[in-house]
């Protein structure tokens, strides 16, 4: 099953597909889709109305980074969009989802070569002082 297409399509001739901007829109999606909710609640609870505040680009990527799973699934969900070549199964978002949880709190992690390539031109290996392998090493 496909998925992913009418992103791909919206971003396609837009300054999006690409380079820091696009890490951007998925940045600030992953903060919508994944903590609007919790922070509405949280906004509503405290008594703050102006709930803008979360939408602002900077503001939006600094939640993100705060926390590591979130920060990983934005930066593999980036990787995958800057891959023109590349169409989205389902499996895509499982393999997103495992990655997102072993990188940051595993010291090493086995995944397949197309992955292993996402995450280290990411840069996670570093980020989140992980070794990460191909396969399993000789």
């Amino acid at each position: 099953m496909l998925i992913r297409r009418p992103q791909r399509r919206r971003h396609k001739d837009t300054e999006w597909r690409s380079g820091d901007k696009l890490a951007d829109v998925v940045m600030v999606r992953e903060a919508i889709v994944e903590l609007l909710d919790a922070l509405l609640e949280a906004l509503t609870y405290r008594g703050i109305c102006d709930a803008k505040v979360l939408f602002a680009d900077e503001e939006s990527r600094n939640v993100v980074r705060s926390m590591p799973v979130s920060y990983v699934s934005a930066l593999l969900k980036t990787e995958q969009h800057r891959n023109k070549s590349k169409l989205w199964v389902s499996n895509d978002i499982f393999d997103i989802d495992a990655m997102s949880l072993a990188v940051p709190y595993c010291d090493i992690v086995v995944t397949e070569k197309h992955r292993c390539h996402d995450l280290r031109l990411a840069k996670l290996e570093s980020r989140m002082n992980t070794v990460i392998f191909e396969d399993c090493p000789s």
